[in-house]
């Protein structure tokens, strides 16, 4: 018997071109070089070094917008921008184009209102040697708590590695603070690792008010060190468990006349630690309009950590604790909506303890896509606290915190609501500044028992040094407050929120 079997043309056309892309495969386009322009004080190795690609490796779209968003992270850069030029038949030149910010600056600090001014100056040159590096000197009156003097010092790669180190030492004339910490932080979405440890000494005053009066204050010493090793999982979905071990100090001392103090404590606490996130990003310049571009966050979050504090281990006391973070984030359009929710609570003979809770929700978008057009901010937030370890534990809500128009730490209590809406107009931008305004409505208010808000309304300008150390803005609102507010002027760097 005799089996004829017949192939169509198509059918051969298509057994031939499997065979052929089976026997050479396609060439993807290999790395030839990679050019660094635009620098005039960042060494090209700091920049080469923070690339997710090297020369010899495949060209990856996904690493090359990867990178631009690590070097624009970078404080020491603006404009970054990574494309490709043809260099062979397989294989490409990459060329990353860059421009050097201003890297160190003498900028004024100052905060408050025309009742309790605090006033200072920063010194920074945020890359040192035009290797990256980081170092900040401030003096600083705090109008409360005095004078005080700070130094920063920040490497992201010490001794050539991965590792970060970042120290700091400062005085005040309510205590000091000295802390060190070593650490490789997860520097790309590829990275399996992060892990660290630190350490640190601090001393401060704590002050307590009811109805805007000071009715306690003490002194809070505190020594602690932590060591931490996570792990990541996962492409689009990042599943990072990981443990930590926390040992602290706390030491308290009331000041005359006040006769009010914590008791000390000593907490030695492994815990356990599991985050997911969802990776996403959108370059956007409007969120703080002032500015210059950013890479927005986009992708939602949620973590949850376990642990315990036992007496066998070395703590005062023993207890199991908790806390939750959920973080949803949207985007449609030209809109963001951010939410977050956090609780933490402790268990301890049969009852919980110290349990707070955070909630709160910021909505950013631009009216109108013309140029110029405001773009509106709200903020809402609402914290609570029950049964504290201290008992003078509190929530403090006024020209400082939220509800511009009233006296700062007018309102007290272990509950606080926030509420703002803020359009901001667009008047001028220029290459090295911005100016812009806004008008506001605050609501909020902090009790115990029965809610009690408050409300103001206002306006102000708005002043962005994009080209300046941490593209900072100038900020000066005239608020009036209503049911026993006042006219105030409040003033500070960065928006209000």
């Amino acid at each position: 018997m005799t089996v004829r079997v017949r192939v169509s043309h198509i059918t051969c056309r298509f057994l031939f071109v499997a065979a052929s892309l089976w026997l050479n495969p396609a060439q993807a386009d290999v790395i030839a070089s990679v050019e660094v322009q635009g620098n005039t004080r960042t060494h090209t190795p700091a920049i080469l070094r923070e690339l997710s690609f090297r020369s010899g490796d495949t060209l990856n779209t996904t690493l090359v917008a990867e990178s631009e968003r690590i070097l624009r992270r970078l404080l020491f850069l603006g404009r970054v921008q990574i494309s490709t030029q043809a260099a062979g038949p397989d294989s490409v030149h990459v060329v990353v184009e860059v421009d050097d910010l201003y890297a160190r600056a003498l900028s004024p600090l100052f905060s408050g209102d025309a009742e309790e001014i605090s006033a200072g100056a920063l010194a920074v040159d945020y890359n040192l040697f035009g290797r990256g590096q980081y170092l900040q000197a401030t003096a600083f009156d705090d109008a409360r708590a005095g004078r005080r003097i700070t130094t920063q010092y920040r490497n992201p790669r010490f001794g050539g590695s991965r590792i970060r180190l970042a120290a700091e030492m400062g005085w005040a004339e309510e205590g000091h603070t000295v802390s060190a910490f070593l650490s490789q932080p997860f520097f790309a979405l590829s990275t399996p690792w992060a892990f660290g440890v630190s350490a640190s000494s601090h001393q401060a005053r704590t002050r307590l008010y009811r109805g805007g009066t000071l009715t306690e204050m003490y002194e809070d010493q505190r020594q602690a060190a932590s060591a931490w090793i996570v792990r990541s999982y996962g492409d689009r979905l990042k599943i990072r468990p990981g443990i930590q071990l926390r040992v602290s100090d706390r030491t308290f001392a009331s000041k005359s006349p006040f006769t009010y103090q914590p008791e000390d404590r000593r907490r030695v606490t492994p815990s356990l630690i599991l985050t997911l996130w969802q990776p996403r990003y959108r370059t956007q310049r409007f969120i703080q309009y002032l500015g210059p571009e950013e890479d927005f966050q986009t992708g939602s979050s949620a973590s949850i950590r376990i642990g315990l504090s036992a007496q066998a281990i070395g703590s005062d006391r023993g207890y199991r604790f908790a806390s939750l973070r959920v973080a949803p984030r949207l985007a449609a359009g030209g809109w963001f909506l951010l939410t977050n929710f956090s609780i933490q609570s402790r268990w301890r003979q049969g009852g919980y303890e110290s349990l707070l809770s955070n909630s709160s929700a910021r909505l950013f978008g631009r009216l109108l896509a013309w140029p110029f057009t405001p773009t509106l901010a709200a903020r809402l937030s609402l914290s609570t606290l029950s049964r504290p370890e201290d008992s003078g534990s509190q929530y403090l809500i006024g020209g400082d915190s939220g509800l511009r128009g009233y006296v700062p730490r007018r309102f007290d209590g272990s509950r606080r609501l926030t509420a703002n809406v803020e359009l901001r107009p667009l008047f001028v931008r220029r290459s090295g500044w911005a100016l812009g305004g806004a008008m506001f409505a605050d609501v909020g208010g902090a009790w115990d028992q029965e809610p009690s808000l408050h409300a103001a309304l206002g306006s102000g300008l708005r002043l962005g040094l994009p080209r300046l150390y941490n593209t900072p803005v100038m900020r000066l609102d005239l608020a009036r407050g209503f049911n026993g507010g006042v006219w105030q002027i409040s003033f500070g760097l960065g928006q209000h929120f």
